[in-house]
């Protein structure tokens, strides 16, 4: 979900928040969590060093439509 509250986000994209729904970091390592503000794909049976590397979210939902697996998301702090 993307909320954007005044003209201005409608005509530059700008929002102050996205929604990307729950967050499920079972079973993955911390320190191959994304970055702030990045997403990853992160597909069951693969080791960790063999993951896809973070990315822009729309990326990373592309991919993993055409691979499986999920999305991991990490908010960024800078909102």
């Amino acid at each position: 979900m993307i909320k954007a509250h005044s003209p201005r986000s409608f005509q530059t994209g700008e929002v102050a928040a996205t929604d990307y729904g729950p967050v499920d970091f079972h079973g993955v390592p911390p320190d191959r969590l994304p970055p702030p503000g990045l997403c990853r794909v992160w597909l069951e049976g693969v080791p960790p060093d063999r993951q896809p590397p973070p990315m822009k979210c729309r990326d990373a939902h592309a991919a993993q439509r055409r691979s499986g697996g999920r999305v991991l998301f990490m908010p960024a702090s800078d909102l």
